[in-house]
């Protein structure tokens, strides 16, 4: 895995200094590959490509979270709200959730999820 701090830190280092010359050629994410290669960009480009790895391994942990199974123990499903009910023998059923109902829902129950409809466009 890559350290994404390090490498923005040697990143930012290069910045610094003039690059020398380069042999061998370099293949740059498609949308820079029609530009002329400029050495000298290349921290720059870098950087763009770590905020873009960030910014998309924050869009996975939220998705993650979102879609989890979450432990009863953990916190219970707003009043109302459908989920996915996940049985103590791995059976799964749909509720509408209740808190007249909490006493069944923490006996019968060991985790819940938000059920995600699909996009438009999904079979």
């Amino acid at each position: 895995m890559i350290d994404l701090d390090e490498l923005e830190r040697k990143a930012k280092r290069v910045n610094e200094y003039t690059y020398c010359e380069l042999d061998g050629s370099l293949s740059l994410a498609s949308e820079w590959a029609s530009q002329e290669f400029q050495p000298d960009a290349v921290p720059d480009l870098v950087l763009a490509l770590i905020e873009r790895v960030r910014l998309a391994e924050k869009e996975v942990a939220a998705l993650r979270e979102h879609t989890r199974w979450i432990p009863i123990g953990e916190r219970l499903p707003e009043e109302g709200q459908k989920v996915y009910a996940l049985k103590k023998d791995l059976s799964i059923n749909s509720w509408h959730y209740s808190k007249s109902l909490d006493d069944i829902f923490i006996r019968m129950y060991t985790h819940w999820m938000i059920p995600i409809p699909p996009q438009e466009g999904e079979e």
